[in-house]
């Protein structure tokens, strides 16, 4: 009731901390969502990347799937200064768009761009997320997924887990790329550690 009385005063960071905050407990609270999703439309251009990604990860990990915020936001991050938005708040933001089944052609294209440019900083866990992401909208982005089999080859192979592997070799099964070398490697890492895969990866 505090957050719905003072929901037309907060400010982006508050957003983004109260939505995640309620996400990270499984609390989906729809009223206060909605009133939420009004103030942050009202204040986007306010929003910095990490805010941003926060909040938008929360409505989708609740599955609050909200068309009018995600559409103020997508344009809002197209118009956004590239140099805020690192790998986690690329991955985030792929990421909820996919979890919701939002393929914003022109938001992935723009994301797809910029983490190329960013490629070389980005962990396992970044090159797998995005690679996830753009599967599950079914995005086929080659030369960004020629990016990332390229930082996988030349310095993240011997780093990959098996929840990584099996996100990469899931990707470019379902978007159809044949980087036959990318492949290669991934599915040799396979024999040497099956006995870590759980239901999941395999």
């Amino acid at each position: 009731e505090a957050t719905l009385f003072h929901a037309g005063a907060l400010k982006p960071k508050q957003m983004a901390f109260i939505t995640n905050g309620f996400a990270r407990a499984g609390v989906p609270d729809r009223d206060v969502f909605r009133r939420l999703a009004d103030r942050a439309m009202e204040t986007v251009h306010e929003f910095e990347p990490r805010d941003t990604a926060l909040l938008l990860n929360a409505y989708a990990k609740l599955q609050f799937r909200d068309l009018a915020l995600f559409e103020r936001f997508a344009k809002a991050i197209c118009a956004a200064d590239p140099l805020g938005f690192g790998e986690q708040q690329l991955s985030l933001v792929a990421n909820a768009y996919a979890r919701l089944e939002l393929g914003d052609a022109a938001l992935f294209k723009l994301l797809g761009t910029w983490i190329e440019k960013r490629v070389a900083e980005f962990t396992p866990q970044g090159v797998a997320a995005v690679a996830n992401a753009y599967a599950k909208v079914k995005i086929r982005d080659l030369p960004l997924f020629t990016a990332l089999g390229e930082t996988v080859s030349d310095r993240l192979l011997p780093r990959l887990e098996p929840q990584h592997v099996a996100n990469l070799l899931n990707a470019y099964a379902r978007l159809q790329i044949s980087d036959h070398s990318v492949l290669k490697q991934l599915v040799s890492l396979v024999p040497a550690r099956v006995h870590s895969f759980g239901p999941v990866e395999v």
